[in-house]
This record gives C-alpha cells, structure tokens and sequence, in this order.
C-alpha cells in the first residue's frame, strides 16, 4: 500500500476524518491540515496529474484542485487550493509544490489543506483485509477516481493538533504510525502514576 506524506510543510492536522459537520454531507471524507493562506501545496507521494481545476466556482464546494493518480487505482485529492502550479498530465515528486493552499470553494473555516484518498475498489478491498473497514464506512464513491477511505493509516510524519487525536480514536480511525508510540507511552505513564497513587 502506498505511503502518504503531509501536503503541508507543518504536517499538523486540524480535522480528521469522520468528524462531524453540520455545512456539508453530515461527516468529514479527509484530513485537514490548517495553514496559512499562499503556503505551498505539496505533493504527498509520486504520481501523475490526472485533473486540475482552475475554476473556484466551477470546483463547486472544492474550489480550485489538484487530484493525482499514484498508480494502481490509488489517488489523492487536494482541495480549496488558492492557486495551482502543475499542469493535468505533469509527473510530479514526493514533497513537491503543486500550488499554494487557500479556502476556494463553499467550506467553512481559514485557509487550509483539505485532502482525501480515493481508492478503487480493487484497491479498497485490499485497504480494508490490511485496516479494516471505517466505522463511519467509506465516503461516497467518485467516478473515476474511486470511494473515499481514512489517510491515516498509509499517511507518515504528520501530527495532530491538540484534541483531534481524541476525536479520530473516538471515531475508530487509526492513528497515524508516528502517533502510535506516542499514544502508548501516555497510556504506560499514566497506568504507572496510577499504581504509585494507589
């Protein structure tokens, strides 16, 4: 399964998936990672433009975006961008500059970086024998590209703003792997404070 890494330079996620919202689809179907408006955009793993959309108005709720195909049926989805700087067709590399993040499109909120992982059914079936399958179930599906899953189990070197770790464990998404040791020495110390108090 593909590795992930942050569109965004800080890496912090501000929103999970699965989260609920009350101005679009009742539930959120990626990751946000907030930054300020002109920060690069970055490509989160190699891959092929397959579409761009310059239009803000005609990316409806998306706004100007940027998806790629990785090979494979696996795709990535960039959306809300402020401008685009790659061409549909164009190869790109881990970690390169696709655009600038801003807040096209009908969303609530600042400037961000709202990305989702679309998968084709081959693809998702093989996510869900390795992860298993959402708690919320997959976000809808989008021809061509495929269904919606949860990045964060394939996504490395991102981090969690405070309180949105709590909110995806919640939720049954899987932390990301860098989270996981985190995650369990905050259980081992507070499981030793507990013994000494007792």
């Amino acid at each position: 399964m593909i590795r992930l890494t942050p569109p965004t330079r800080s890496g912090v996620v501000s929103s999970t998936w699965g989260k609920p919202r009350s101005y679009r689809d009742g539930w959120h179907g990626g990751l946000d990672f907030h930054d300020e408006r002109g920060a690069p955009a970055l490509a989160m793993a190699p891959g092929t433009v397959a579409r761009v959309q310059l239009d803000a108005g005609g990316g409806g709720y998306a706004g100007k975006y940027v998806v790629i195909d990785h090979g494979q049926g696996i795709y990535t989805r960039l959306i809300h961008m402020d401008t685009v700087t790659v061409q549909h067709g164009q190869q790109v590399q881990r970690g390169q500059v696709i655009g600038t993040i801003g807040s096209t499109g009908t969303h609530s909120g600042s400037p961000h970086a709202h990305v989702d992982l679309k998968l084709s059914p081959v693809v998702l079936a093989r996510y869900e024998q390795m992860f298993g399958k959402p708690t919320t179930g997959w976000y809808r599906d989008m021809p061509p590209w495929g269904r919606g899953a949860p990045m964060e189990p394939v996504m490395d070197g991102a981090s969690y703003k405070a309180g949105t770790l709590e909110s995806a464990m919640a939720l049954g998404v899987k932390p990301f792997r860098r989270t996981l040791p985190v995650v369990m020495i905050a259980v081992a110390v507070a499981a030793a404070a507990y013994l000494l108090v007792r």
